[in-house]
């Protein structure tokens, strides 16, 4: 599983830019620093045996304004693909199997 970190707004949106013209999946987690479920639903997602599958994280402390443009709480899994973005909050960010 590789975990890479976006930190501006542009990457954000160049990252749902290419996931739209892709027909895999992407992730993006919306993780906080100060959030304990936050840090799990991470620290599960870390210890996820795929080594194919890219998780794109967004900090709150980086890029607030992102939040604020998915309406995002802390441990928000989003999957977007060409068709649709699909929010998976906390509790069930954790169920969801990545591939």
């Amino acid at each position: 599983m590789q975990i890479q970190a976006l930190r501006s707004d542009n990457s954000l949106n160049r990252v749902i830019r290419q996931a739209r013209k892709d027909k895999a999946f992407t992730y993006i987690l919306f993780t906080s620093p100060w959030d304990k479920s936050s840090q799990a639903v991470l620290d599960y997602v870390e210890s996820l045996d795929t080594n194919d599958s890219v998780i794109y994280t967004v900090d709150y402390f980086t890029v607030p304004q992102s939040w604020m443009q998915f309406k995002a709480q802390p441990g928000t899994l989003l999957k977007i693909n060409e068709k649709k973005i699909v929010p998976y909050p906390g509790s069930l960010a954790v169920k969801l199997e990545l591939h």
